[in-house]
This record gives C-alpha cells, structure tokens and sequence, in this order.
C-alpha cells in the first residue's frame, strides 16, 4: 500500500507485523478517499485503530493540518512511526486506548474534522466509538465520520442520534459507512 496523492504522493507504507491488526486493501482505501474531498487543507483528522496509519497519512499529505494517529498495538505504534518518519507537520501518535484519546480530546474542545475508524470487527467498539464523539459534541460542523466494519454488523443505527449515514459502501466483506451529522 501507498499514499495516494498529494504531498507525499507514491510513499509506500508498511503494515504492522503479527495478526492482532487487518490491514484496510488498498482498493477500499482509494475508494474512500475518492468519495472524500480532495483536499483537507486545516482539517483536523483522527484516525483511530489506526494500524499502519494510512488513512490518517493519506489525509495528512492532503493537507490536514492535525492529524492524530491512535492504536494500542506496540507493533501498529512502531509501522505508523516509520510510516509517518520525515513527514513535516502535526502528527500526534498515541500508544493509548482509544477512549483516553477521546476523552483527551474533548476535555480540550477538539472538533473532529475527520475520523477514521477501523476497530477489529469482531468488537462493539465502532459503536461505542460513535456515541462517544456524538455525546460530547466533537464532530465539526461538516464533519465526516469514516466507519469501516463487517457486513453482517447490523446494529449502527441504533446508536446514531444526531448523526446519519450519508453514504455506504459495500465492498465483498466489509462496509464503509459514511457518518454526517443530521442537520
């Protein structure tokens, strides 16, 4: 896998080693971020469960001004640093859970701009995940909450107050839901 485009266009990224993360494919990857915008010029990013970080790179070398890469697995914390080494800019690698990033986050007043989320499928984590940043008020105005899960989990809408799928895409296995809120 490698960056898309812009800044640091073509570098390849490495995956972490092990089984304990599921690297996203290359080819949802460029499907998300061609359902995304091009740029995310000042955007402040989140990508959590992150792995190898290439959503929260992919982002960072569009543009985004923050981008703040969270995993709790020794071996995605060490293949996000060397993804991310010589990259000039604000990017936060987190070793924590990734409800002391959040909490962390909101405790500063932190608008989300972007977020990544990828936790292992197996997990209520995304749910919880969402609810989290829908009860503390940390989604931009337009932000977007990118959800990469399994296809038989079924129980995101019950979680969703405020916010909606906008879009969703399926992709043999896995689904992409695309997370607004309801304005």
């Amino acid at each position: 896998m490698q960056i898309i485009t812009g800044k640091y266009r073509a570098r390849k990224l490495i995956h972490p080693e092990g089984e304990s993360t599921r690297p996203t494919l290359a080819r949802i990857k460029e499907s998300v971020f061609s359902i995304l915008p091009l740029s995310f010029d000042g955007a402040v990013v989140l990508d959590l469960f992150a792995g190898s970080g290439a959503y929260g790179l992919e982002a960072f070398s569009r543009g985004a001004k923050t981008v703040i890469l969270c995993d709790s697995d020794k071996r995605a914390i060490a293949a996000i640093k060397k993804n991310a080494r010589g990259m000039v800019g604000d990017i936060r690698i987190e070793e924590k859970d990734c409800f002391d990033v959040l909490q962390s986050l909101s405790n500063k007043g932190v608008k989300l701009d972007f977020v990544f989320l990828d936790p292992p499928f197996a997990s209520e984590l995304g749910e919880k995940v969402i609810a989290f940043i829908e009860a503390h008020d940390m989604l931009s105005e337009n932000g977007i909450i990118v959800y990469e899960h399994s296809i038989d989990k079924k129980s995101l809408p019950k979680v969703l107050k405020r916010y909606i799928i906008n879009k969703s895409k399926a992709y043999a296995s896995v689904v992409v839901d695309f997370i607004k809120q309801d304005k």
